[in-house]
C-alpha cells in the first residue's frame, strides 16, 4: 500500500484501520464535512468479550408462550402429516430458540429433518395481527434457505430449549 506505516496503536493491534489510509487524502476535510456535518471524532469500538445472549427468565407469561410454541409446532406438524403428505413421527423433538417476552417471532429446530420454523410470537407494529395471534394462535412459517438453516441451527442449538412434543393421529 504504498509504503503506509500504521499508527502506533494499530501497530500494538497488528490491524491498518480505514483512517490512518484516508488521512492521507487532501480532500478529507471537505469531505468529511460534507457527511458529518461538521466535526469529526474517531473513537474506538469495544465489543465486550462475553457475547452471550440474556433471554427472560422462565416467567409465567414466557412458560404460557413457550407451552402455546410447543401446542402450535403439534398442531402444524400433525396437519402436515395428514394434510401434506409428511411423515413426522409420533414423537418428535423440537429444540425452541430461546426468546424473551417481548420478542416478534422465535424459531423452532426440528432435528430429525434438519428444518427450522418461525412462529409469530406477536406483532408490535400491527395491533389487529396482534390481536389475532393472542386470540386464535400463533402463526407458523418454514425457512427454507439452507445457509440460513444452518447458521440459524448452530444458534438454536447452542442456546434453545429442547422439547418432546406428541402427534395426533400418528
Amino acid at each position: 500500500m504504498s509504503g503506509h506505516q500504521p499508527s502506533e496503536a494499530n501497530r500494538e493491534l497488528g490491524t491498518l484501520e480505514n483512517l490512518d489510509i484516508v488521512r492521507k487524502n487532501p480532500d478529507l476535510e471537505d469531505k468529511r464535512s460534507q457527511v458529518f456535518g461538521g466535526r469529526f471524532e474517531a473513537v474506538r469500538f469495544r465489543v465486550p468479550a462475553d457475547c452471550t445472549p440474556h433471554f427472560t427468565e422462565g416467567t409465567p407469561p414466557k412458560e404460557r408462550m413457550l407451552k402455546e410454541v410447543e401446542t402450535t409446532m403439534t398442531n402444524e406438524l400433525t396437519s402436515f402429516n395428514k394434510l401434506a403428505g409428511a411423515d413426522y413421527p409420533h414423537q418428535l423433538r423440537i429444540v425452541i430458540a430461546n426468546f424473551s417476552v417481548d420478542y416478534p417471532q422465535a424459531q423452532v429446530y426440528i432435528p430429525s429433518t434438519n428444518e427450522v420454523f418461525y412462529v409469530l410470537l406477536h406483532d408490535p407494529d400491527n395491533p389487529l395481527v396482534d390481536a389475532c395471534l393472542k386470540h386464535r394462535g400463533y402463526a407458523v412459517g418454514q425457512q427454507y434457505n439452507k445457509r440460513a438453516v444452518k447458521t440459524l441451527r448452530d444458534r438454536i442449538v447452542k442456546y434453545g430449549i429442547a422439547r418432546e412434543i406428541t402427534l395426533r393421529g400418528g
